[in-house]
């Protein structure tokens, strides 16, 4: 019987969301993969730039949970 490799990333930021799905699709069932960060949430907040192209004069946010448990 093989053992599944486990992966830990620390940090749900932009890198960390980013990794988790890279292995994710690269490795699919073969890896357990636990993404822990300090917050049960990811926010963001739009650029300037953004919300200056978008013709939206108002700062824009997106909130989206991590994980619940």
């Amino acid at each position: 019987m093989q053992t599944r490799a486990r992966v830990v990333v620390l940090g749900a930021g932009f890198g960390g969301l980013d990794l988790a799905t890279i292995l994710s699709e690269a490795f699919g069932d073969t890896i357990d993969i636990a993404l822990i960060d300090r917050s049960d949430a990811f926010i963001f907040g739009f650029s300037k730039l953004d919300t200056s192209c978008s013709g939206e004069g108002r700062r824009r946010m997106c909130v989206t949970t991590i994980a619940t448990s």
